[in-house]
């Protein structure tokens, strides 16, 4: 059973290792809407934005299990730091790193590392994850320069995208000053369904 934690430990906390930080915090106000930027001017400021960092819910089932922690994610440019804590609130998993580097650690105080975090996703559970879509996707955007199928609400804020093998739905926004971001968002493929309720988005300044 542990080791069955351990695995859905390993890769929920891996499919956020995507560039990661430490940020100043930005105030979630739902009150913000009047003066929100265009879904346009959104996609433009966070492309800018090299500093970030959400906390919320994961949760993950596959045909043979479920699994399910909270986390607190920081990003800054290419380094990161994520944790996940279990159900008491205890720390379960811990993952930092950078552009060639990720280290993972364990409640138990073992350690893993490779140059990257598909590597290591794969190294321990044997599961081939499209890791850095991921970096987008929590965010509402697409992957640059690749196909994808997209759906917008009458506001204009994507509801659904389906690239790389994966089908993302965004159930629900929440605004941070003036930009809107994921509260809730479910992805599918044939082997996972990961659902996402996000809190306290952090953004930091434009580079």
């Amino acid at each position: 059973m542990m080791r069955t934690i351990r695995l859905y430990g390993v890769l929920c906390c891996l499919l956020f290792v995507l560039t990661a930080c430490s940020m100043p915090v930005t105030r979630t106000d739902s009150a913000a809407k009047t003066s929100l930027l265009n879904w346009n001017e959104r996609l433009a400021y966070l492309q800018q934005t090299d500093e970030w960092g959400v906390s919320g819910r994961i949760a993950m089932r596959t045909p043979e299990d479920a699994w399910s922690a909270s986390l607190k994610w920081q990003q800054r440019d290419t380094d990161f730091d994520i944790q996940l804590f279990g159900p008491l609130g205890g720390k379960a998993l811990s993952v930092t790193g950078g552009k060639d580097y990720v280290v993972l650690t364990t409640d138990e105080g073992e350690t893993f590392s490779e140059q990257n975090a598909a590597a290591l996703i794969y190294r321990q559970t044997g599961w081939h994850v499209p890791v850095d879509s991921l970096h987008y996707w929590a965010r509402a955007m697409q992957i640059p320069g690749q196909d994808a199928l997209v759906e917008h609400d009458e506001n204009g804020r994507l509801t659904r995208l389906q690239q790389a093998g994966w089908d993302i739905h965004y159930q629900d926004y929440q605004v941070v000053d003036q930009l809107e971001m994921p509260r809730k968002l479910r992805l599918e493929n044939k082997n996972f369904t990961v659902k996402l309720i996000f809190r306290g988005w952090q953004l930091g300044q434009r580079s």
